[in-house]
């Protein structure tokens, strides 16, 4: 016949005096002696969370007791394992409301591995009834007088814990009535400050409208001088001659353009378009020089050194020189003009902003002067002397970016210095030339 599992009643005691029982037994000599041990401990409480602790020591007993007031009888279940040798079995402890008995059971199933041996059946017994006599359990063979003996202290306990939970409760009526006279008397000296912070702010309300009040007065009047005096200004600029205000207007202007000449350069995301063009000619121009560095060192040596070569690698050896050189000339040549080409469009653009300035005041006497003609002779001034004085006003000067040959130097060098020449003929005779007739006949050569 093996182990079997089986339950038994015990007297209620206090959640501390059940956990000292049960430490007591695991501090007895034949206990410890004969290997059993503590592995865990769980308890559930009435109220509030859970306990448990995890450690081969009777020191997982101890966490919980530490843990819960004296004469308190929180625990509704109580589970501890037990270890003997390397079995374990375990304790279950319910304590169900109303009752003054526990329901112990005790769990031996896993003994049935281990044998039968006198030895074991001897520590298990001893190791039962001493838990037994800890808890304080009920057994027909303790006889009549045992359980009432043991009755009689439940009724002491219980007759305790009574007197106890009078106190609570005289207590508990004794803080509500002190609480209630405290919500009283602090609902009292509340209502007097909000009395009394209600009154202040009215006050401050009633000083806050008419402070308002006078403010927007004040800023009434105000407004209504600001808008005489801009009425008045509005009167003034109206009674102004136009010639007062075309002359402000081209001030603006010219201080405008004078502004952007003073600063006048390259935006950074145009400068960061060129750096392609810039970095790639200098690395081609760098490595075109450095290639024919070392081609024309190597000449040189085998030159000296007086190395036997055939015509062709001489010829070869020169190809290449020469190419090389070429090429590093040609990325420098065009490194150069495609600045220059930069430099040329940066200071033809700076000449067109001063010309456009020069121009506003040619535009601003040429219109005052139409409108003193119509003041002084009461006509409009005649159209020809408009188109001659307008004459280039605002216009682009689009250079030619042909080069010129020499005959069209030539030209330009003479017409520069005359309105017209006159060129003789091998024939006799001779050929009179005006600025116009020199712009027909480039026209008539480039096409």
């Amino acid at each position: 016949m093996g182990w079997s599992n089986f339950s038994f009643q015990a007297v209620r005691q206090t959640d501390q005096g059940l956990l000292s029982a049960i430490l007591g037994v695991f501090s007895e000599a034949d206990v410890v002696k004969s290997g059993f041990r503590i592995i865990s401990v769980d308890a559930t409480l009435d109220i509030g969370p859970a306990l448990s602790a995890r450690d081969e020591s009777v020191k997982t007993c101890r966490l919980i007791l530490d843990s819960l007031p004296s004469e308190s009888m929180a625990i509704t279940s109580l589970a501890v394992g037990m270890a003997y040798g390397n079995r374990q079995f375990s304790v279950q402890i319910q304590r169900a409301a109303g009752t003054a008995l526990d329901n112990v059971t005790v769990s031996l199933s896993e003994f049935n591995h281990i044998g039968e041996s006198p030895a074991v059946v001897a520590a298990v017994v001893s190791f039962v009834a001493a838990f037994k006599r800890a808890v304080r359990a009920l057994d027909a063979r303790d006889g009549i007088v045992g359980q009432l003996g043991r009755l009689g202290e439940t009724k002491q306990f219980l007759e305790r814990r009574e007197v106890e939970l009078l106190k609570v409760e005289e207590l508990g009526r004794s803080m509500a009535a002190k609480l209630a006279d405290g919500i009283a008397a602090t609902r009292a000296r509340l209502e007097e400050e909000y009395v009394a912070r209600r009154h202040e702010l009215d006050v401050a309300n009633v000083v806050e409208r008419n402070r308002i009040a006078s403010m927007l007065q004040e800023r009434e009047a105000s407004l209504e001088a600001r808008e005489k005096e801009i009425t008045r200004r509005m009167a003034e600029i109206d009674d102004r001659d136009t010639r007062h205000v075309r002359r402000e207007i081209r001030k603006d202007q010219k201080r405008e353009l004078q502004a952007s000449a003073e600063k006048f350069s390259l935006t950074e995301g145009t400068k960061e378009l060129r750096n392609p063009v810039k970095n790639a000619s200098l690395w081609l121009a760098g490595s075109l020089l450095v290639l024919t560095v070392v081609s024309s060192v190597v000449n040189v040596y085998l030159i000296v050194t007086g190395v036997p070569i055939s015509v062709a690698a001489w010829v070869f050896w020169g190809v290449k020189q020469a190419a090389l050189t070429a090429g590093f000339v040609s990325a420098l040549v065009f490194y150069i003009k495609w600045n220059n080409r930069w430099l040329e469009q940066h200071a033809s653009e700076e000449f067109r902003l001063k010309r456009l300035g020069l121009d506003l005041d040619r535009a601003s006497w040429l219109v005052e002067t139409a409108l003193e003609w119509k003041t002084e002779k009461g006509t409009e001034p005649p159209t020809i002397l408009i188109d001659r004085l307008s004459s280039g006003l605002f216009g682009s000067d689009t250079a030619s970016e042909e080069p010129l040959d020499a005959s069209e130097r030539l030209a330009s060098a003479i017409l520069g210095a005359s309105a017209e020449v006159s060129l003789p003929l091998p024939t006799g005779g001779s050929i009179r030339f005006d600025r116009k007739g020199i712009e027909s006949l480039q026209k008539t050569r480039s096409s």
